[in-house]
């Protein structure tokens, strides 16, 4: 089981989660900087959101310096996509977005089906 901060919501807890153990083959390096990570923002614009991270720079790098990784979920009944942005080779943030939906919160009680996307 993957141990993420406790400042991480649900939804933020469950979308990098799934990312995290994904078939990503560097997965390790961005498990280890999220775990080391602390909360930098978090953003709600009415619509999505950005939770940006401030990673320790001792860190091992990911080994592209610009790597977007997608997911989908369903959150309090609403569509929503999820990118983790991967910049300089450090995890930079987690987006959520609506697809259809009106809007997608980072505090949601409850999601569902939380999918990876190519």
């Amino acid at each position: 089981m993957l141990t993420l901060p406790s400042y991480l919501t649900v939804v933020e807890r469950a979308v990098l989660t799934a990312i995290l153990e994904g078939p990503n083959e560097h997965k390790e390096i961005l498990q280890q900087q999220i775990l080391l990570s602390e909360l930098k923002s978090r953003d709600f614009n009415g619509h999505g959101f950005f939770t940006d991270f401030s990673i320790p720079e001792e860190l091992s790098r990911y080994p592209s310096s610009r790597e977007i990784l997608h997911a989908s979920a369903e959150v309090d009944d609403e569509l929503c996509g999820f990118i983790l942005w991967v910049i300089n080779g450090q995890a930079d943030s987690l987006e959520g977005y609506p697809l259809g939906a009106h809007s997608c919160h980072p505090d949601g009680k409850q999601i569902e089906q939380v999918k990876l996307e190519e």
